[in-house]
């Protein structure tokens, strides 16, 4: 026992001091039940008992031991103990005045902290005590990420306002790095912050009440949120509105809004939004239609089909135009979007963008293969003609006599190049002034018999030119014309 002690008996006589320093700093921020833990406790200290421990502590004030234990913990977290012991628990109570006059030691880097501490505490008030571990990770981010204690106050402060004290200081880590990233040092600029985020949260929440869902929103959909707003300029007005297009997705989600925001970026309010979706709705009916017109089996236009199909009708093509063309391509049995493209890229290029032009073009290109083929067939040549075939021929039949042409072709027949050979034909008896075909067959058929065309009878015909030929109908050749719907070689005239 000590060489000295109170009595017993006394100890409830007597007073118990304590340090203004612990009224004026300590007690103000703490928790109203953790103060009267500490109260009792300093009493113990000037009237010790070998027989207390902090469940006869407990016992006293009414409270649990766990209460007392997180009351003595809370004290220590504070610098106003030192733990001594864990089993059982013991604590050494500090001498408040003592301990800042000679500053806080290594092991008392959460007392450096204290009034950070008590204000963090504060915070949340009696519903939640903070753990060591919560306070060294706010510390973190106030030593390792140079984040200023204001900063990472308010950011504490945002998650409570959110509704509920109960949350994790690691789920403010990324925060937290973020703005360590963008240099948040000022509580001005983490307001900003905030309210900025804040938006976001708003945002994300006034989306899920479209999907008619009541859960916070998740961390990536407040991601797309935050880009929505900052980076893409879309007002909140605005998301919402493009909500609308949603109910036609089978499961509506924030990914499928994104998808649908990232075509009308930059749209000012829901009224520019409203129209911007008008608009697009009407362009996919329009390449709906075309779509039906080419026979595709195709049920709804791509994304890149409807901007594709914009772009047609930003060159100057007409609606009904690109349904000629799509009708011309569906008749040949070409029924592939890409057969479209590939045939309004050759209308561009002839600057055809009406229904008109087009028909009156390929009514034109058929009245010129209609010429063009029985031409080659006098010739021996059995395909259909190319463009330069069309223009070759077009050539002659202006220039010279359509028999005298029909006669070249016959005598083409058989050798390597008859169509170069037609040409020389027609170019030697333009010189000699031959301008008909009974006179070419004079002068053709002299030399092949070896003798002068003048005092003796035409040499016959040989018998390989004389061939049955056949009389064509109007339009029994439309079938070998190649018109813009067609893949060729060369590019139309």
């Amino acid at each position: 026992m000590s060489f000295c002690a109170f009595a017993d008996a006394n100890g409830i006589y007597d007073v118990t001091p304590v340090e203004n320093l612990f009224i004026q700093e300590f007690m103000a921020h703490a928790p109203g039940e953790f103060v009267r833990v500490y109260l009792y406790g300093l009493m113990l200290c000037y009237h010790p008992s070998e027989e207390m421990s902090h469940e006869r502590v407990a016992q006293a004030l009414g409270l649990e031991p766990a209460e007392v234990l997180n009351a003595f913990r809370y004290w220590e977290r504070q610098g106003a103990l030192q733990r001594i012991s864990d089993q059982p628990p013991a604590f050494r109570y500090v001498n408040l005045k003592a301990a800042m006059m000679a500053g806080a030691t290594e092991d008392q880097s959460l007392y450096r902290y204290r009034s950070f501490n008590n204000r963090l505490q504060s915070l949340f008030g009696a519903e939640r005590l903070l753990h060591p571990q919560e306070y060294q990770r706010a510390l973190e981010w106030v030593e390792e990420l140079k984040l200023p204690e204001e900063v990472v106050l308010r950011l504490v402060k945002s998650k409570i306002d959110q509704g509920s004290v109960q949350f994790t200081f690691a789920s403010l880590e990324k925060t937290a790095l973020k703005w360590a990233e963008e240099g948040i040092a000022t509580a001005a600029q983490a307001d900003m912050a905030l309210e900025r985020d804040g938006k976001a949260y708003q945002a994300a929440q006034q989306v899920l009440r479209q999907f008619n869902s009541r859960r916070a929103p998740t961390k990536d959909e407040l991601a797309l949120a935050r880009k929505w707003l900052e980076e893409w300029s879309l007002s909140p007005e605005s998301i919402i509105a493009a909500c609308r297009e949603l109910p036609n997705a089978s499961n509506p989600s924030f990914g499928y809004l994104d998808k649908v925001l990232a075509g009308h970026r930059g749209a000012k309010n829901a009224k520019d939004m409203d129209r911007r979706i008008s608009d697009k709705n009407k362009l996919r009916d329009l390449v709906k239609d075309a779509l039906r017109a080419l026979g595709a089996q195709q049920a709804s236009p791509t994304d890149a089909q409807t901007a594709a199909y914009q772009r047609y009708l930003d060159a100057g093509f007409e609606h009904e135009g690109i349904l000629s063309v799509a009708g011309q391509l569906a008749a040949r049995g070409q029924h592939k979007p890409d057969d479209l493209d590939l045939a309004l890229a050759k209308c561009e290029k002839l600057q055809l963008f009406t229904k008109e032009d087009i028909d009156r073009h390929q009514s034109a290109r058929r009245a010129r293969r209609n010429r063009t083929t029985p031409i080659l067939e006098a010739a021996g040549l059995d395909r259909a003609p190319t463009d330069g075939d069309a223009a070759m021929i077009d050539e002659w039949l202006t220039t010279y006599d359509n028999a005298l042409v029909e006669f070249a072709a016959q005598c083409a027949r058989g050798t390597q190049t008859p169509l170069r050979y037609v040409d020389k034909l027609l170019k030697n008896w333009a010189k000699a002034n031959i301008t008909d075909a009974e006179a070419a067959r004079r002068e053709y058929g002299a030399k092949r018999d070896g003798s002068a065309p003048g005092g003796r009878a035409a040499a016959p015909v040989p018998a390989a030119l004389n061939y049955q030929q056949r009389d064509y109908q109007g339009g029994e050749l439309d079938y070998l014309f190649a018109d813009l719907t067609a893949p060729a070689k060369e590019d139309v005239p």
